[in-house]
């Protein structure tokens, strides 16, 4: 199944590189794959999107298909899924 990617510019820059697409043999949640990504890319991508203790910061959104999800509920991609992995930025 093919899964596109997006990703706001602060994680873009955790991860070295632009969000991909994806295709995926397997079926898997959205969190198998946010991990999954994370511990490709590395510790700076990893630091920023968990916490000590494996969950996603508070402070990341995540959606499928422009719709938010919640880290706590498994949800199974289908293919042709928009997974958005967004870091909220403040400013005044």
């Amino acid at each position: 199944m093919k899964i596109t990617l997006e990703y706001s510019t602060q994680i873009q820059q955790k991860a070295g590189k632009p969000a991909p697409t994806l295709e995926l043999e397997a079926p898997c949640t959205i969190q198998e794959l946010v991990k999954e990504i994370a511990a490709g890319a590395g510790p700076d991508l990893q630091a920023f999107l968990f916490d000590t203790e494996g969950n996603l910061q508070p402070t990341i959104l995540l959606s499928i298909n422009d719709e938010q999800v919640s880290w706590e509920t498994p949800v199974m991609l289908q293919d042709g899924d928009s997974i958005g992995l967004l870091s909220p930025i403040a400013g005044g």
